[in-house]
């Protein structure tokens, strides 16, 4: 039976005829029905036969093509198409900034191999999950996806140390992430994961000293600096300054634009934590003037680079020069899928306000990062509790004692969620 008698026949619908004619089963359940009625052997030559008249009618289009691909190829039994069109699917996603889609498409992709023993390409591809996980801010399952992908590197004694390495700085680069995130219990298990991966990352940076510079040896010093000044206990700052001002120096002797903003990230930070509010904002300034060159392309560098330059003038005491940094960011944050750097623009820009004693502009912001924190975890929007404060204080000035309190509660009970009794606080937690 061809597709006019099935369409005559009631069983299809044409729902275009440009650019090519195109038809629907009427209702589910005839879609079902004929599935079923198919053998498996039948079934698995169908759609083989399907992938292949997709790659042959549209060379030029597989990306275009690649979910589809990736599930025809999958029920065909063939693995390996099925895998490079999961992946092409994915990449294009991230492109998009479709993270979640991406996710799905490397969720589909690892169930294809769940029951072949470890592999170059289940490392692969559980490596670039828990990339699009740390992406998403859903640290746990990052760490978890690294760990896994770590575990499988360490049965194949021929896989290239390094990339060993460049999964114990992911996982300590994610753990520093989650840090006030999550519930206390969830991170002191992270930390201890965290713990193992700065030890083997500091002895394979000692047995790689004097060698050859190389980006890699960067991105790690740039992760042991945010470790250093946010995981440690206490924090090391001077050795998180260190740390930057080396990865810096191999980034700019290299080129590489993307690490050399990474570098003065952490950098900036390390000079925040000892007090140095002016080289914070110099440090800060250099970074975002070269995250708005021309041919500067990552985004979330230029979007946390503006955060950086608001916070350095708040702390410099420009609350009011910080706004419009602030504001981009919102709106970059906005077109990336950056969910928690835009709640923290928000929450910023409500302290921003406060300096200022705009109490309304505060309490608008409020309605904003809310609206973030209702359809987001606190593991993707970070830790609410300064925001929360914020907005206690004003309802306090403006006399509401009872609002006031309750704020102040509701921002107490999620200290003691994330960073345990008093005594465990830190000295800027006391606020």
């Amino acid at each position: 039976m061809d597709l006019q008698e099935l369409e005559t026949t009631g069983l299809i619908r044409r729902i275009f005829d440009e650019p090519e004619p195109e038809f629907q089963f009427r209702h589910n359940l005839i879609q079902e029905a004929a599935y079923g009625m198919l053998t498996r052997v039948q079934r698995k030559q169908l759609h083989r036969r399907v992938g292949e008249t997709l790659v042959a009618l549209y060379p030029d289009r597989l990306d275009e093509f690649a979910d589809t691909l990736a599930r025809h190829f999958g029920a065909a039994g063939e693995i390996a198409a099925a895998l490079e069109y999961a992946r092409r699917a994915a990449r294009r996603a991230a492109s998009t900034y479709a993270y979640d889609e991406a996710c799905a498409h490397l969720e589909a992709a690892l169930e294809l191999l769940h029951e072949v023993g470890p592999t170059p390409e289940r490392r692969a591809l559980l490596e670039e999950l828990g990339d699009l996980y740390r992406r998403c801010r859903l640290g746990g399952k990052a760490i978890a996806s690294f760990q896994a992908a770590l575990a499988e590197w360490q049965t194949d004694a021929k896989l290239d140390a390094q990339a060993a390495l460049c999964l114990h700085r992911k996982i300590l680069q994610t753990v520093a992430d989650i840090k006030w995130a999550v519930e206390e219990h969830e991170f002191e298990a992270a930390e201890q994961t965290g713990t193992a991966s700065r030890r083997a990352l500091l002895e394979g940076l000692l047995s790689t000293r004097g060698a050859a510079l190389d980006l890699e040896t960067a991105r790690h010093l740039t992760v042991l600096s945010v470790d250093a000044w946010r995981t440690l206990v206490p924090h090391d700052w001077e050795a998180a300054r260190v740390y930057a001002e080396e990865a810096f120096q191999i980034a700019e002797k290299l080129g590489d634009r993307v690490e050399m903003s990474s570098a003065l990230g952490a950098l900036s930070q390390a000079h925040f934590g000892q007090g140095h509010l002016r080289e914070h904002l110099g440090a800060a300034e250099r970074r975002l003037a070269i995250t708005e060159e021309a041919t500067f392309e990552d985004l979330r560098e230029r979007v946390d680079s503006l955060r950086e330059v608001g916070l350095s003038r708040i702390a410099r005491g420009d609350p009011r020069g910080a706004l419009p940094y602030l504001h981009r960011v919102v709106e970059l944050a906005r077109q990336i899928s950056a969910i928690d750097q835009q709640f923290n623009a928000w929450s910023l820009i409500a302290q921003s306000h406060l300096r200022l004693d705009e109490w309304d502009e505060v309490l608008a912001a409020e309605d904003r990062w809310r609206e973030i924190a209702r359809g987001y975890t606190r593991e993707q929007t970070g830790a609410t509790c300064f925001a929360v404060a914020l907005s206690a204080s004003v309802r306090a000035l403006r006399g509401d004692h009872e609002q006031a309190e309750a704020l102040r509660r509701e921002s107490y009970d999620i200290m003691i969620a994330v960073s345990g009794t008093e005594s465990r606080w830190e000295r800027n937690q006391h606020y």
